[in-house]
């Protein structure tokens, strides 16, 4: 979020990123998970709407279901390339709140 000078004296805070954890690409995951929500809508276009209002999108991405192949790693990365999303999660790693302040460009 950003301090805007151009207030006055109010304070207007605005956001420049989000983080979604964005799971597999594999459709029979999804469903084998009970995830049909993430069946409704094209993922790519729906992190692209988000860009288009000038957000950074930051996200874990969630593999390793039953269902999934053992590509789905360069599956997903694949479909996500194209839109430019920050990669901030790790396997394993807790959350660390300096790493996405800095990547949120607090």
């Amino acid at each position: 979020m950003n301090r805007r000078a151009d207030t006055g004296d109010a304070l207007i805070i605005t956001f420049t990123c989000v983080f979604s954890g964005i799971e597999t690409p594999v459709g029979e995951s999804l469903k084998e998970t009970t995830k049909l929500q993430n069946l409704r809508k094209d993922l790519l276009e729906s992190v692209k709407l988000i860009q288009t209002y000038g957000m950074e999108v930051m996200a874990g991405f969630i593999v390793g279901f039953d269902n999934d192949p053992p590509d789905v790693f360069d599956r997903q990365i694949a479909e996500l390339t194209s839109a430019t999303v920050a990669d901030q999660a790790r396997p394993g790693a807790a959350p660390q709140p300096s790493l996405i302040g800095a990547a949120c460009h607090f």
